[in-house]
């Protein structure tokens, strides 16, 4: 410290020192004229000395004194004495977060609270247009009242273009305020590394996004009690910045859901997908703060309770996320038929499902739930693509999970903190809390996928190569089933492993594109016995309630079900009719958690109906017919004049012509098989195709477009 204890600059008296950093020293003082106590920081000679940027500093300084916030410590003045220039603050009495964090995280209640005042203070600021920049624990004071007080606000844009700095340690400059490094010249790096935003780090432009960012740093760092972004030097902070993603198990387990999806969306690197508004963090820190839960969970709950008091009973309890999309089930008692004693009462919701987030993919390859049945992760659509969401069901939107484009068949582990999913040729997982994916092992064209309690994963990785056991850490894959080949091929998909651990159900089907008299199995993983417990039945799944759940035709059956013996105990019984599926597919489009919630989405709800649509070179869209349908693979022809497409209809799927003058729709083929991609001949005459007909692998076919 340049200045001693008992000197005067001017009117004030130097009490203590209190700090020291890159923007100056910092003293306690007092000022005998107001007869209070103050905090004043002593700026460094070399700034001093430079006319311009003590202009641009006393700029800023008026501007931060305008601002007038409780937890905002207040500029008093810009002064100068002895040579020195001085800014007088606020004198803001207690720890700063830094000391507190330095005796670990912070309760959860306090945290929301702490966290709270100092987005009310950014937001206050941001209101301004003043941008802190240098947002860290060091810059938060805790008071003894138990207030904040956000210090330094803006000083290090006045402080832009200082690089007259001595040399310092790695240690100090991961902790410095201002730090101008020779590797991002010409731009220049203002705030401290470990919470910088990536832009900030670039030397790039800044906007309140850079406040929002750093905040998302802190409010992980009290949570976890860790630094999100750590390094032992600040190349190594700015590396992880740049190029890493946040370790979200190391939040407790008691951030409540809505806190870490404002963490994700305050950390995207991508300021384009960041959090824009501080204020909006403010009030999701005051609802969690006020109630963890949200408030349709808690009328839920109310309504639950009511009906419970008022005598009434019934077989399901059934929420419904989708709107035009989905129906979640909860099945606290799964079937009316089996005696209990008190079930819960039918209860029904509708929520809406944004239209940009519309389920896309094949029926039994879209979506699942959670063991414990509060989370539902989908495949929806992201632009052209389509990628991961996750939706916890207390709360209103779903959360797009990054690294998943191109997702399929997502599934969860045990313990629901983790989520399977097929990629580009390959299984994957990645962690519900977001971050990057890992590669499990090869998956050509996944057909179901099941994660059991003892860390293993089955899977079938295509449709006729039988079904696969890997560890989910990752590994190769060892074979289970043998689905033959040939004339004798059969399709052997959608496993799911039971209970114990020890036994998969799978669909068995004479091939590939007929489910109508498949077959569901028991196979033991420990002695590859097979046992068949259902006949006509696919897509299989075990309810708590001791039943086993299948799809026939679009109806959700039940059967009692004995595990020790691995056999039915009666006959089955439709329990939920109109589930959405594609036949030649075995696939339904439901999933059961543990506790007995039911997600699945309804037959007319499920069809991903459109119009062909012209385009024209200024963007006009004009739509080409009438006939909604499901179409696929739409292809025109050489002259312009027709369409022929894959539809499915009566649960089968065929080639379509559509002739474009008259809006006349008709069906080219009528085998019971899978007929699709459909191509013209240069002359128009013919229409390619792929078709399994015959029972056989695809080949390909022709047929006169004129039928």
């Amino acid at each position: 410290m340049s200045v001693t204890t008992g000197a005067r600059l001017g009117p004030y008296e130097i009490l203590s020192p209190l700090g020291a950093g890159g923007m100056g020293e910092v003293y306690r003082a007092r000022d005998p004229r107001l007869d209070r106590d103050v905090a004043i920081k002593v700026l460094p000679t070399a700034m001093a000395l430079d006319r311009e940027r003590i202009a641009r500093f006393e700029r800023e300084a008026k501007v931060l004194a305008a601002l007038n916030h409780p937890n905002i410590a207040a500029v008093y003045g810009f002064e100068e004495h002895d040579g020195k220039r001085l800014l007088v603050m606020e004198l803001a009495e207690g720890e700063t977060l830094a000391d507190r964090l330095a005796r670990g995280p912070l309760p959860i209640d306090e945290c929301l609270y702490v966290a709270r005042q100092i987005a009310e203070a950014l937001e206050a600021a941001h209101e301004k247009g003043v941008i802190h920049r240098d947002l860290k624990p060091a810059n938060v004071k805790l008071t003894s009242d138990g207030d904040v007080k956000v210090l330094d606000f803006g000083l290090a844009k006045a402080m832009a273009g200082d690089t007259s700095s001595p040399s310092i340690s790695p240690t100090e400059v991961a902790q410095s305020p201002t730090i101008t490094a020779d590797f991002t010249r010409p731009g220049v790096i203002l705030g401290t590394a470990a919470y910088m935003s990536p832009e900030q780090a670039r030397g790039r432009s800044v906007d309140k996004r850079t406040d929002n960012f750093s905040f998302g740093c802190l409010l992980f760092e009290c949570l976890s009690g860790g630094r999100v972004f750590a390094g032992e030097t600040a190349t190594d902070s700015i590396g992880a910045i740049l190029h890493k993603e946040p370790e979200w198990a190391l939040l407790p387990p008691s951030t409540p859901p809505t806190i870490q999806l404002l963490l994700r969306r305050s950390l995207a690197k991508d300021r384009n997908k960041r959090l824009r508004d501080i204020g909006d963090a403010r009030i999701e820190l005051e609802n969690a703060a006020a109630d963890p839960t949200s408030s349709m969970l808690r009328l839920g709950n109310a309504a639950l309770a009511a009906e419970r008091d008022a005598g009434r009973r019934g077989p399901w309890r059934i929420l419904v996320p989708w709107g035009l999309c989905a129906t979640l089930a909860g099945l606290a008692a799964l079937l009316w038929f089996s005696p209990q004693p008190a079930a819960p009462p039918v209860v029904r919701l509708t929520l809406s499902m944004p239209p940009n987030q519309g389920l896309i993919g094949f029926a039994g390859l879209r979506m699942d739930i959670s063991p414990d049945g509060s989370k539902v992760v989908f495949v929806g659509r992201n632009d052209s693509s389509r990628q991961l969401y996750l939706r916890n069901l207390h709360q209103l939107d779903a959360v797009p999970l990054a690294n998943t484009d191109g997702a399929t068949c997502p599934f969860f582990s045990p313990d629901g903190q983790w989520i399977a999913f097929g990629q580009r040729g390959k299984l994957r997982k990645v962690s519900v809390l977001g971050g990057p994916s890992t590669v499990i092992c090869d998956a050509v064209e996944i057909r179901g996928g099941s994660w059991g309690v003892d860390g293993t994963i089955v899977f079938a990785p295509n449709p006729r190569s039988g079904l696969w056991r890997v560890p989910a850490a990752g590994g190769e894959p060892i074979k289970l089933t043998d689905a033959g080949s040939g004339d004798d091929d059969q399709s052997h998909r959608w496993p799911h492993i039971l209970p114990d651990g020890k036994t998969v159900l799978y669909t068995v089907a004479p091939n590939s594109s007929d489910y109508t008299d498949a077959k569901i199995v028991a196979l033991s993983l420990d002695s590859g016995v097979q046992k068949v417990i259902q006949l006509g039945g696919t897509y299989s799944r075990y309810a708590s309630s001791g039943h086993i759940i299948f799809g026939r035709a679009d109806t959700l059956m039940a059967v009692p079900f004995d595990l020790g013996k691995l056999e039915a105990r009666e006959s089955a019984t439709p329990v939920l009719e109109g589930v959405f599926t594609a036949p030649t597919f075995g696939g339904l489009e439901y999933a059961l958690a543990q506790n007995g919630t039911l997600v699945y989405t309804g037959a007319s709800a499920g069809r991903d109906d459109q119009w062909p649509t012209w385009i024209d070179r200024d963007g006009n869209e004009t739509a080409i017919t009438q006939h909604r349908r499901q179409y696929n693979d739409v292809r025109l022809s050489p002259d312009g004049t027709r369409l022929a497409a894959s539809i499915m209809d009566g649960g089968n799927l065929d080639i379509w012509i559509l002739e474009i003058e008259r809006d006349s729709l008709t069906r080219l083929t009528t085998d019971e098989a899978v007929d699709n991609n459909a191509r013209w001949s240069p002359d128009g005459k013919w229409v390619i195709f792929s078709s399994n007909r015959g029972k056989s692998n695809h080949n390909l076919f022709r047929q006169a477009a004129d039928g």
